[in-house]
């Protein structure tokens, strides 16, 4: 078995595993990743060919990422090995693999935001200027032509001379492919592509998909919006439990037969959507919300047990009338009235205070803290009620860590392990079960499914209804239609910042939503 360690030696590595600069087939034989009282994978085996798009599918916890992670060269096997193009190879570095002509595109994006778009792109092959001492300097033309070139190639227009953290999400998704492109990838592994792209660049990615795969490059696509596997992969690889369930050609599956084999058993998305009495009062009032730059104003009610949908594109300004309402970002001017009270303060902690909840889009970044465990993320909002004197009450703080595990189904081998060891959907209900264990009157929760599997949003959807039965009024973000239509009580369409359509009952069809969202002049 060859195995990169040196710089020097890489080179060598990829001669080696490829043949004229692309991977022909990557074998992967028994592998298997354990940690400390788990076993992430066990006894993967199979082989992808250049020129095919495999899926991945799984549910959150399946191995999907410890997969992923393996081939990257983030973590070594514990046992078995894979192969490139007949030689057994092992990498104990991400930049090895680069090297072997493996790039990922990880669903959380890994860019400088401080450096601009070309910078991101060309980040590490950076073109060096002539002359004696000029090697040591970045030719910044050449940069930018070679930015602009390959977002050509994948037919996208970027400000290159923009930092990253001027960008959306679905424009930093682009910078990543551009940025995998850059190293000129043998094997691309996409992980949860699509995730924060609108409908329109998601047909983008999925046709430039169909492009690279004709180049005779390898691509690995993880997704848990199994449509889209359907529609972009040759065959389908599926994990349960770290395990190979099977393989099946994507000509010859279906959309349930997939979950089946996921979830191993049926799942019925479909919820009783109640219907609430309109003249009933407000538990939320909204009155001419202006959210910074310039937005027009927006004017709404949500009432007691409903789940009120603000759906329309990627952009559209929807999490920014979140932010506004819950006052974490500054500057918005209007009225805000909770359960008949003007909501007093001008920070989170005021409205927390006065029974708001708030589940962002960016779990990682702004719902959980990652190096705390389970148990003190979940009381962390909590931890008023938990004190005595100043002092928490561990016993009370075990009874509602205890409860909250097993009433919102959070899969964790231990209260007290790291947060960030979970899989995303249970971090997804971690942060739904901190603020469901306040009572909040309202909650505001952005994207609620986004990285969920199949089986992970049927239970969110549940915990969702569970809610509004029990009276709390949920105002929510999703970009996902199919989403809105299942769940959703009543939606307001929003497209460039305003309040474009109002929906309800029979009206909420994904024909309305769309042409809403893409109201001219808006």
């Amino acid at each position: 078995m060859t195995r990169a360690t040196p710089i020097a030696a890489v080179d060598d590595t990829r001669r080696i595993c490829t043949q004229n600069g692309k991977i022909e087939t990557l074998e992967l034989i028994n592998l298997s990743k354990s940690f400390p009282g788990v076993d992430a994978l066990k006894g993967f085996s199979a082989t992808f060919r250049a020129g095919e798009v495999i899926g991945l599918v799984g549910e959150n916890g399946a191995g999907k990422s410890t997969l992923i992670k393996v081939l990257s060269g983030v973590f070594r096997p514990s046992s078995g090995h894979f192969s490139i193009n007949g030689q057994a190879t092992e990498f104990s570095a991400p930049y090895e693999a680069e090297q072997a002509g493996i790039r990922t595109i990880y669903q959380e994006l890994i860019l400088c935001q401080h450096l601009t778009v070309a910078e991101n792109i060309l980040l590490g092959t950076e073109p060096r200027m002539g002359g004696l001492l000029k090697p040591f300097f970045i030719d910044q033309a050449a940069l930018r032509d070679r930015a602009a070139e390959l977002l050509r190639e994948i037919n996208v227009e970027l400000p290159l001379d923009a930092p990253i953290a001027e960008l959306t999400i679905a424009q930093q998704q682009m910078t990543e492919i551009a940025k995998a492109l850059a190293g000129d990838a043998a094997f691309l592994i996409m992980d949860e592509p699509t995730s924060s792209l609108s409908k329109h660049e998601i047909e983008h990615l999925l046709e430039l998909i169909q492009s690279l795969k004709a180049q005779g490059r390898l691509i690995l696509f993880v997704s848990h919006r199994i449509d889209e596997v359907l529609a972009v992969t040759d065959r389908i690889v599926v994990l349960r439990d770290g395990e190979l369930v099977g393989e099946i050609a994507t000509a010859e599956a279906t959309h349930d037969q997939i979950i089946q084999m996921m979830v191993g058993r049926n799942l019925d998305f479909k919820s009783e959507i109640q219907s609430v009495d309109e003249n009933e009062r407000a538990v939320l009032e909204v009155r001419d919300l202006v959210v910074p730059p310039d937005q027009p104003p927006v004017s709404f009610d949500l009432r007691p047990g409903e789940i009120l949908c603000l759906a329309g594109l990627v952009g559209a300004g929807r999490s920014e009338i979140l932010h506004a309402i819950f006052q974490s970002r500054p500057g918005p001017s209007g009225q805000v009235v909770l359960d008949d009270a003007p909501l007093r303060g001008v920070h989170p902690s005021d409205a927390i205070k006065q029974g708001l909840g708030f589940v962002p889009e960016d779990r990682k970044l702004q719902g959980i803290i990652l190096s705390m465990t389970v148990s003190d993320n979940l009381t962390l909002p909590a931890l008023g009620q938990l004190t005595d004197v100043g002092l928490i009450n561990f016993q009370r703080e075990r009874s509602l860590v205890s409860d909250l595990v097993k009433r919102y189904l959070i899969r964790t081998p231990s209260s007290e392990v790291p947060v960030r060891n979970l899989s995303g959907g249970n971090q997804q209900k971690v942060v739904l079960a901190k603020w469901l264990s306040l009572h909040p009157k309202v909650l505001l929760i952005d994207e609620p499914t986004r990285g969920v599997d199949v089986g992970g949003k049927a239970e969110i959807y549940r915990l969702l209804r569970n809610m509004a039965d029990v009276g709390v009024g949920i105002l929510m973000v999703s970009s996902e239609i199919e989403e809105v239509l299942r769940i959703a009580t009543r939606v307001l369409v929003v497209a460039q910042g305003r309040i474009t359509k109002q929906l309800a009952g029979e009206q909420i069809t994904e024909q309305a939503i769309l042409q809403a969202a893409f109201v001219q002049g808006a």
